[in-house]
């Protein structure tokens, strides 16, 4: 399983890839992003089997080499079991891919855990801008070079914001979930969204990682122009990555952009389009997704006084769950790991580390997963700490 290149490594407190283990963390590279999974997974199965054995419940364990941008891993997985006689005209169950965490104090006021569930991920489209001009000398420049004209595109797409999409996708059924655990103020504002909405819109833009939640972010990626020193660049290039909340599409963010930067000296295009993925059924009425819940709560639940929130959400992120799309309508994201504010920077970040403590909860989860899923009816909410 492949992991982002570790940076600077004179930033990291070890070696990003010698996993050194305090009292406290494991630091290592992918430690987060995904190893955790795939370790707690893995180590989860083998208990299972040494406890239980054979499994009553046939389930797949989908480990690929080239996630979320390669076809020969997920996809080729997907169609393999589209083959098989219970894998076409989706049949699974469900399936549950890596993604949306548990986070802490994520809340004004809120001292609760909240575990969120990605019913639906953002899709993601590659667009190049690129505007070519008649060549110049340095010392005679032109009006707008190449250069200047990309520059101010860029500009206009960095300053604009894609228009807010707050309350047209799931992460309405956050703030809902959430509401009841709020004190006052807050819970006033949160319990009258249609009349306190456009404040909420504010706040969440406040922040890069609540505005995401609302709307398709814009990010430059590349950039590029320019021959050599004293000649006027005859050309220049600039690529911008968005990804598209569940209510946008990548038709829709193209036209967006055309009329942001106004300017048709700028040819378009599209270097690969991905469209957000349906949104997933959920709720206490979907077998699948009250299994993950209950399993969630039999895992964290452990401080009465502030139960763990478990509510559907939307993932930032893309996930390897798109390619399997032909097996089930119940597609979901959920890493069961405890994240504070201070972790989230680490994601693909300098000195990405993970607790210890979240290993085994993470463990204790997936080995409950299954085991839930080998039962007739689901378990009630009943706390196991422990294996």
């Amino acid at each position: 399983m492949d992991v982002v290149p570790a940076g600077n490594i004179n930033r990291w407190k070890y070696p990003p890839f010698d996993a050194h283990s305090d009292e406290e963390f494991i630091y290592a590279r992918g430690t987060l992003d995904d190893k955790g999974n795939l370790f707690t997974m893995m180590e989860a199965l083998k208990e299972y089997l040494n406890v239980y054995g054979q499994p009553l419940r046939t389930f797949y364990v989908a480990l690929t080499h080239d996630e979320e941008v390669g076809k020969s891993g997920a996809m080729g997985i997907a169609h393999y079991l589209s083959q098989q006689p219970f894998g076409h005209n989706g049949q699974f169950e469900f399936i549950l891919d890596e993604g949306t965490i548990i986070l802490e104090e994520a809340f004004p006021t809120l001292k609760n855990p909240i575990a969120i569930i990605g019913v639906a991920e953002k899709g993601s489209i590659y667009i190049e801008y690129r505007i070519e001009v008649a060549p110049g000398h340095s010392s005679m420049p032109s009006a707008s070079t190449a250069i200047g004209i990309l520059a101010r595109a860029v500009d206009k797409l960095e300053s604009t914001l894609q228009p807010s999409q707050f309350g047209r996708g799931p992460e309405l059924s956050l703030f809902h979930g959430v509401t009841p655990y709020l004190k006052f103020p807050l819970r006033l504002v949160m319990s009258n969204i249609w009349l306190f909405g456009p404040v909420i819109q504010w706040v969440l833009s406040r922040k890069p990682g609540t505005d995401a939640l609302q709307r398709t972010s814009t990010a430059v990626t590349l950039i590029s122009g320019g021959e050599k020193e004293n000649i006027l660049p005859t050309s220049a290039s600039a690529t911008v990555n968005h990804r598209i909340h569940t209510a946008d599409s990548c038709r829709k963010i193209l036209e967006n952009n055309r009329r942001i930067i106004n300017d048709d000296r700028l040819v378009s295009h599209i270097k690969s389009c991905s469209e957000p993925s349906p949104i997933s059924p959920y709720g206490k009425h979907i077998y699948a997704y009250r299994i993950l819940e209950e399993t969630i709560r039999q895992t964290f639940e452990n401080d009465h006084h502030h139960p763990i929130i478990v509510v559907s959400g939307l993932m930032l992120g893309g996930t390897d769950s798109r390619s399997y799309t032909n097996l089930s309508k119940n597609l979901y994201r959920f890493s069961p790991f405890v994240y504070h504010h201070n972790d989230l920077n680490r994601l693909h970040g300098d000195n990405e580390r993970i607790r210890h403590s979240d290993m085994q909860r993470g463990l204790n989860f997936y080995f409950h997963l299954i085991l839930n899923n080998q039962l007739e009816n689901i378990p009630e909410t009943k706390l196991n700490s422990e294996l």
